[in-house]
């Protein structure tokens, strides 16, 4: 009797044991795809393609209703040097296009300039490869533009995005301002992919492998035109892995809720 309770105890200890272990890390390769789903119903899905260095060399981001655009990148010595992006219209009252982009560098950051006539010219301003402002430039001779500034902390978090613009006149137009807050330093995910943000082309920023914080906000609030009130904009929730990479996460925007799932390369 004595062996068997003996027997019976230690089973369930080692039961005990084995439920209360950690659930084991998972390790993933680089991001792979994010799906994009609105009240359970896909609208878009982003791709991204590496080169064999690792390097970002196309991205393909498919909004199922509108288009896919899809951006690729040529390397010369591990520098991006050029750019080619073509837009697949679904509506067959638009015209597809075709954009080549020349991408040169000075000390404060690149400068983008189409090749073809159908592009917009763009000037982003860096400090250790974090955006301090993105200008796209409009009009015949590029007399018009919006240009995107970014503040951040001493650490690099992102604290403010404000966006002006310009109008015929030459006056510059404040349009709106966004800051950030409620940092998940947990999570495993370059910010760059955070949904919260909603900047003048992210996708460009994405391909050129640029930074836009050290850390994913999860809280944003808003201030448009004159009004000095800020409200509440989008909140976010991250679903993630025990070592961090974020295999899900839903935003909350005017109470409306949006899904995104995160896929890895093995």
């Amino acid at each position: 009797m004595n062996k068997i309770y003996l027997f019976l105890v230690a089973a369930a200890l080692l039961g005990s044991c084995s439920n209360d272990d950690p659930e084991p890390k998972k390790d993933f390769g680089a991001l792979q795809q994010i799906d994009s789903y609105a009240d359970g119903t896909k609208w878009q899905t982003t791709q991204l393609e590496y080169a064999q260095d690792k390097q970002l060399h196309a991205l393909t981001v498919n909004t199922m209703t509108a288009a896919e655009n899809r951006y690729v990148l040529t390397y010369e010595n591990g520098i991006a040097t050029g750019l080619q992006l073509a837009i697949d219209y679904y509506q067959p009252s638009n015209t597809d296009q075709n954009i080549a982009y020349d991408i040169t560098y000075d000390a404060n950051g690149i400068t983008v300039t189409p090749t073809t006539t159908n592009g917009n010219k763009v000037i982003i301003r860096t400090t250790d490869g974090f955006i301090d402002y993105y200008v796209i430039f409009y009009g015949e001779n590029d007399e018009l533009y919006t240009e995107e500034t970014f503040t951040r902390n001493p650490d690099n978090t992102i604290k403010s995005v404000y966006v002006y613009d310009t109008n015929q006149s030459d006056a510059t137009i404040f349009v709106w301002e966004h800051t950030f807050s409620d940092f998940d330093m947990s999570v495993n995910l370059n910010p760059v992919y955070n949904p919260i943000f909603e900047l003048l082309d992210l996708d460009l920023i994405r391909i050129l492998n640029l930074k836009i914080s050290t850390g994913n906000p999860t809280l944003s609030y808003r201030r448009t035109g004159n009004d000095p009130q800020k409200s509440t904009y989008r909140t976010l929730a991250f679903e993630a892995t025990t070592n961090g990479f974020v295999e899900k996460c839903t935003l909350n925007t005017d109470a409306s809720f949006f899904n995104y799932v995160f896929t890895y390369e093995e």
